[in-house]
C-alpha cells in the first residue's frame, strides 16, 4: 500500500517532443543516405532508359520494362 501511495503521489518527469505534430523530419543520417542512393539508382535507371528507348529488339524491350520498374520502385520509396 505505501509503495503504491509512493508511486502516485511521485512527480512524473516531463517528456519533451520533437514538435506538436509529428512531422517525420529527423536527423536521421541512415535515412539520408536511403535516399540518396535511392536518388543515385534512380538517375543510373533515366541514363539506362534513355540510352534503350531507341532500341527495337526483344532484349532491349525486356532491359527497358525491367529498369522502368526498377527506377518507379526507388521513386515510391521517396
Amino acid at each position: 500500500m505505501l509503495l503504491l501511495a509512493c508511486c502516485l503521489l511521485a512527480p512524473a518527469a516531463p517528456l519533451w517532443a520533437h514538435c506538436e505534430i509529428p512531422c517525420g523530419i529527423y536527423g536521421d543520417e541512415a535515412r539520408f543516405a536511403a535516399i540518396a542512393e535511392d536518388l543515385t539508382t534512380i538517375e543510373k535507371s533515366m541514363t539506362q532508359i534513355a540510352a534503350l528507348a531507341g532500341q527495337s529488339d526483344a532484349q532491349s524491350a525486356n532491359q527497358l520494362a525491367r529498369w522502368v520498374a526498377n527506377k518507379e520502385e526507388h521513386a515510391n520509396r521517396l
